[in-house]
């Protein structure tokens, strides 16, 4: 992996939990740290869910390797006004040597 070709900066995020003063519970996103990553659209799809239309977009997406990403997370890239998040589906150690992750993640779809 060239290192030239990671220049989306994203915010790597996880959920947390928290029970509020009437024993119910809000799930918050939190920032645990910000990283460059190489975001290549591998397919997308629309589909008609509870009479409305959803995009699902695929992505792969590499990365230096970082004990931080694993699926359920999820990746926010911000370019001036636009947001784009990226839920994780699954995470590869790429050669099994902790230098680099090849992420497989879905934009457009409910967390």
């Amino acid at each position: 992996m060239k290192l030239g070709r990671m220049r989306d900066l994203v915010s790597i995020q996880y959920q947390k939990k928290t029970t509020t003063e009437d024993g119910g519970t809000t799930i918050d996103w939190v920032e645990s740290a910000k990283a460059y990553a190489y975001i290549k659209p591998r397919s997308g799809l629309e589909q008609f869910v509870g009479m409305q239309i959803q995009d699902k977009i695929t992505h792969d997406i590499r990365m230096r390797f970082r004990t931080d990403l694993v699926p359920h997370n999820k990746l926010v890239l911000t370019e001036g006004q636009t947001t784009r998040t990226f839920q994780i589906r699954a995470v590869l150690n790429q050669e099994e040597r902790d230098k680099f992750v090849r992420i497989f993640a879905e934009e457009g779809v409910a967390v």
